[in-house]
């Protein structure tokens, strides 16, 4: 006898006050598959019956999961309003500005804009049966009905997008260029090799952070033996080894800055305080206040990039002399640096 088990979570994003629903998504808890994205016409339930399928979502749920191997399925809903009832009609129905809000995608807009037009003429599945739904959109290829659900009045389409949509849609959320796999794997590699490389010096950050302090630790490949030498210690005899590796090392020092405008008298002045205190009304504070054509934030990077200037470069070849001393020669005493 054999025991399965699986399980299906299932999460819904509402409005506060529970008459919208915008999302509905199903997932397969530790089973691989692909991720698919269906539009249905409105939403039947909110997040009170978390636990409710209805007739469409659990054949639409089992087609997706068994016979394409879809793991997770996202529900985005044309119209959010909740209707209770089974009845298909779009008659009184407007324009879901809410809901389009939460959809940002263009891609997604003008499908859904042209979806709405198309559902605002049916008021029957007698309708959908009658006349072929065709999409006129620049973002879809082909549109095709998938099934209809006479129970409770609901029909299923598939929409197919051309490929270069989705390179698009990639390169809108990473910030690069994207036009085909071939872009996309370089980019994969290149934000791995960048993972991998943070992950190394993570641990180093948070220790920063945390107490000003932290090193990166080498990797093996990165320590260097040395040749083991003969040493002789009275009239015994052993080896000795030697090996260096390179550290990093990262502290955290406050860098202080100021700017001090002389404007004239003390009313003068006083005038000065008042209208910076007025920017910090502002959306961004006082940091885009404006004095003598630079903002406050300006004058500011300015005098911290000043400080940071000021360490050259025999300035941190001292510093590294000294950390390296610090750390090799030194047995936790105090350390003494004369400027």
């Amino acid at each position: 006898m054999k025991t399965y088990t699986s399980k299906l979570t299932t999460t819904i994003i509402n409005s506060d006050d529970g008459t919208h629903n915008y999302e509905v998504i199903r997932t397969l808890e530790d089973v691989e598959g692909d991720k698919a994205i269906v539009l249905m016409l409105y939403p039947s339930f909110s997040g009170q019956d978390l636990f409710r399928m209805d007739s469409t979502a659990m054949h639409m749920t089992n087609h997706l999961m068994n016979d394409l191997q879809i793991s997770s399925v996202k529900v985005i809903n044309l119209f959010s309003k909740i209707v209770k009832g089974s009845k298909m009609s779009c008659r009184d129905a407007v324009v879901d500005e809410e809901n389009l809000t939460y959809i940002e995608n263009p891609m997604k807009q003008d499908v859904l804009e042209k979806l709405r037009e198309i559902m605002l003429k049916v008021h029957t599945v007698r309708d959908l049966l009658e006349q072929e739904v065709s999409l006129e959109s620049e973002y879809v290829k082909r549109c095709k009905l998938d099934h209809i659900n006479i129970a409770d009045g609901t029909a299923a389409y598939q929409i197919e997008a051309d490929n270069r949509y989705y390179y698009d849609l990639l390169s809108s959320i990473t910030g690069e260029q994207i036009t085909g796999e071939y872009q996309l794997m370089q980019l994969l590699q290149a934000l791995a090799d960048m993972k991998k490389e943070y992950n190394k010096v993570l641990s180093a950050v948070e220790s920063v952070r945390q107490k000003g302090y932290g090193v990166v630790t080498p990797d093996r490949k990165e320590i260097t033996l040395e040749d083991p030498t003969l040493i002789r210690h009275g009239n015994k005899f052993g080896v000795k080894i030697k090996a260096q590796s390179p550290s990093i090392h990262m502290i955290k020092a406050n860098i202080e800055t100021e700017i001090a405008p002389i404007v004239g008298n003390k009313e003068q002045a006083e005038d000065l305080i008042t209208y910076i205190k007025e920017g910090e009304k502002n959306g961004d504070g006082v940091w885009t206040t404006n004095i003598f054509g630079k903002s406050i934030g300006e004058l500011m990077e300015d005098g911290i990039r000043n400080k940071i200037s000021q360490m050259d470069d025999e300035c941190q070849m001292k510093l590294q002399d000294t950390m390296q001393k610090i750390v090799n020669d030194s047995n936790g005493g105090m350390v003494c640096i004369i400027i």
